[in-house]
């Protein structure tokens, strides 16, 4: 496999970007080539790396924040979709 000057450029790097590259070349191996399949495979995978990291910092956002703010979280957030989707119609 001939690797790239970015792959070069990571190894130079240290222990993190190899790891990187080793990682990168595990999920490369795991995607299908191309096509839809590929499309489906990322985002896939971009969602479940996005819930696992919301459900495993819940409990750690719980403990920082008190239920007002929650509360107040929640008007902004339904105040931003009303604005985000205007009257509905």
């Amino acid at each position: 496999m001939r690797e790239s000057a970015w792959h070069r450029s990571l190894v130079d790097g240290g222990w993190t970007a190899s790891l990187q590259c080793r990682l990168d070349r595990g999920l490369r191996r795991l995607l299908p080539v191309r096509g839809f399949a590929r499309s489906v495979a990322v985002q896939t995978g971009g969602t479940l790396a996005a819930r696992a990291i919301a459900f495993t910092s819940a409990p750690v956002i719980s403990r920082l924040h008190s239920p007002a703010d929650f509360g107040v979280l929640a008007g902004y957030a339904a105040a931003h979709t009303r604005a985000a989707h205007g009257n509905g119609q």
